[in-house]
């Protein structure tokens, strides 16, 4: 009787216990994205014209259904999907400085991932030339005559 007690209780504790991993979530919508150019606190000359953006992201379940790129304040109406690449040209009289950009993507079921890197524009000021001091003696002819017939 003691063994078939003892066996009850095993068979209990047994069913009570169980070793599964509970399945991930497939319903929750994750996203990452990421800019991959340019590098964060890059320092990007204004004598270049324009500097190279590149980007991507992932989506866990369904899909991508939105990305937006912003330089600055610009949106970049370019870029609609990922990976990308992209060349942003310097507007005329684009100021020295920070410039943020910023990629975010929203996926079908709502979830949305962002990511941003701060760069510092520089414009390399141009060396300033200063004239040259010439100094000239004149040391001949000493007694004021012309050798040269330059004067007669």
């Amino acid at each position: 009787m003691k063994k078939l007690s003892l066996l009850a209780v095993l068979l209990v504790f047994l069913a009570g216990c169980n070793n599964t991993t509970p399945e991930p979530d497939q319903t929750k919508q994750s996203l990452i994205c990421t800019l991959t150019a340019p590098e964060a606190n890059t320092e990007i000359d204004l004598a270049d014209g324009s500097f190279e953006i590149a980007g991507n992201a992932m989506v866990n379940v369904g899909e991508i259904s939105s990305v937006t790129l912003k330089v600055g304040t610009d949106v970049i109406n370019e870029i609609t999907s990922v990976p990308f690449t992209y060349t942003y040209i310097f507007s005329e009289g684009q100021e020295a400085g920070s410039l943020t950009v910023t990629l975010t993507v929203t996926g079908d079921k709502g979830a949305e991932g962002q990511d941003q890197v701060t760069v510092t524009l520089v414009k390399e000021e141009e060396p300033v030339v200063l004239p040259q001091e010439i100094t000239a003696t004149l040391t001949a002819p000493a007694d004021g005559s012309d050798p040269y017939g330059f004067c007669g």
